[in-house]
């Protein structure tokens, strides 16, 4: 049997294994051991250190997430840090004001961010919408990347994209679809 779990508190603290799906709420939170269904997480600011055996659903002012995430992960952030160390099984999809991208995302990238840094690997395609996007040298994607953006992309010379690369027309800081879908989540929940 599932045991889900829910947490809250001004400190919130996640330092059990959950079986199930965990929900966390808290001025600061922080997921310190594996969580084997989904996790949601509400804070000021969230630290994500421990596997996720599902889909991360995760809405705040700041997130660093540096674990392994088995499925997809949603996040709406100020400031957000995907890790060196941390790893997206799935597809992710970002949006927030500061967007750091240094982990591995094994499907799709759908990032909207007023800056938004990839410097690691995407195995898919990258849609990308924002003031400034940037592609740093340990940056590698797999498919295509699309973008819009007021600014030209900056993209170190090492940096690698399989696909091609288009930017379309930016229309208002017009995000992609998934990130509106994931502001639009955030913004309800």
């Amino acid at each position: 049997m599932r045991e889900d779990r829910i947490v809250a508190g001004q400190r919130a603290l996640a330092s059990v294994t959950v079986a199930g799906d965990l929900i966390i709420a808290g001025g600061e939170v922080i997921v310190a051991d594996p969580v084997n269904g989904d996790l949601l997480a509400a804070g000021g600011e969230v630290r994500i250190d421990a596997v996720v055996g599902q889909d991360v659903y995760s809405v705040g002012g700041r997130v660093a997430l540096n674990a392994t995430v088995k499925r997809n992960a949603r996040l709406a952030e100020g400031k957000m840090e995907i890790g060196s160390k941390a790893s997206i099984a799935g597809n992710a999809t970002l949006a927030g004001g500061d967007v750091m991208v240094l982990g591995d995302v094994q499907g799709q990238l759908a990032v909207a961010g007023g800056r938004t840094y990839l410097n690691g690997r995407v195995e898919g395609d990258v849609d990308a919408s924002g003031g400034e996007i940037e592609l740093g040298p340990v940056a590698r994607i797999g498919g295509n990347l699309h973008y819009r953006s007021p600014a030209a992309l900056k993209r170190d010379p090492v940096a690698e994209v399989s696909g091609a690369i288009v930017r379309e027309p930016d229309v208002g800081h017009g995000a992609s679809r998934q990130a509106r879908e994931c502001a639009s989540w955030a913004h309800c929940c």
